[in-house]
């Protein structure tokens, strides 16, 4: 019984690798008449570059619009760049009331890591860490203590607290 079963699962492998295996014929099916002829070269014939077109197509005038550019009506309109500040100024920082084109300051925090001290003051739109010499606008960092910073600037010495 195993030999016979052994005979049957062999002569079946057989007859499957011959289909699987088994060339086909080389000519191409029938299509119906009046086909695009295929882009495949024929032995001996090289290939043409153009690709096939169907018969009655015309060829665009313009050229054809690029389907992921962004259509000019949404097309964001870049503005130059801004120019960076040098060190140590605050550019367009709002005054004070009066005559004084001194910029509003306000201490919203102080970052300190052991004995290093940074102060975090808001002047007008412009917010940034200043350490101990540092400039902010025309005033000078002198000292950051716990919850004050002390500047000196061109009317004196001038001591800001966290939240006034």
């Amino acid at each position: 019984m195993n030999r016979r079963l052994g005979w049957m699962i062999a002569g079946g492998l057989l007859l499957i690798g011959a289909v699987y295996f088994y060339p086909a014929s080389e000519a191409p099916p029938a299509g119906p008449a009046g086909s695009v002829p295929s882009p495949v070269a024929k032995a001996g014939q090289p290939l043409s570059g153009r690709p096939v077109m169907p018969q009655g197509y015309q060829a665009a005038a313009e050229p054809l619009r690029d389907p992921f550019a962004v259509p000019p009506e949404y097309a964001v309109k870049e503005e130059p760049p801004a120019v960076a500040a040098p060190a140590g100024t605050m550019p367009d920082l709002p005054e004070k009331p009066g005559n004084e084109k001194l910029p509003v300051l306000k201490l919203t925090g102080i970052a300190a890591a052991g004995e290093n001290r940074a102060a975090i003051i808001e002047a007008g739109k412009v917010t940034r860490s200043y350490m101990p010499g540092d400039s902010v606008g025309a005033y000078q960092v002198t000292a950051i203590g716990q919850d004050s910073v002390t500047l000196q600037g061109p009317q004196g010495e001038m001591v800001l607290e966290i939240g006034r």
